[in-house]
């Protein structure tokens, strides 16, 4: 299990390595991409990033910037958008089998999201599509 810290100012979080992840909050570039257990935190500031593939299963993600999902789904244990977030959906899926924390705007289009366990939606403002689907379920199971 690594931390990866988005270093990446706008762009695609995809499955190539290069200088938009790293290993320390505020630090270089260069760490390798995020994978099935990582933690991953968007904390820099005017990061707007855009999901570039269906994402293996992380233990956290934290975002406090702009997340944009488009056509992908996000998969986690613990999904996080602090306050001052936003995170655009279009068609894509948030998956989040623990908790699901969302202190920001959440702007759904037709996008879905399906909590497993406990989450905590109190503090949410929902921008919803017709198309929009949130689902909650006691099964923790993929």
């Amino acid at each position: 299990m690594a931390n990866r810290y988005w270093v990446g100012g706008t762009g695609t979080w995809d499955g190539t390595a290069g200088s938009k992840w790293s290993a320390t909050n505020g630090g270089a570039g260069g760490a390798s991409v995020p994978v099935a257990g990582d933690n991953v935190y968007i904390r820099q500031a005017g990061a707007n990033v855009t999901l570039g593939y269906n994402t293996p299963s992380f233990i956290n993600v934290i975002w406090e910037r702009t997340l944009n999902l488009g056509n992908y789904t996000l998969n986690t244990q613990f999904a996080q958008g602090d306050i001052g977030s936003t995170t655009n959906m279009n068609t894509g899926k948030i998956l989040a089998l623990g908790v699901f924390d969302a202190y920001g705007v959440l702007n759904l289009d037709s996008g879905t999201i399906e909590m497993r366990g406990s989450s905590g939606l109190s503090s949410m403002r929902f921008l919803l599509a017709p198309e929009s689907t949130v689902t909650y379920s006691s099964d923790q199971s993929a």
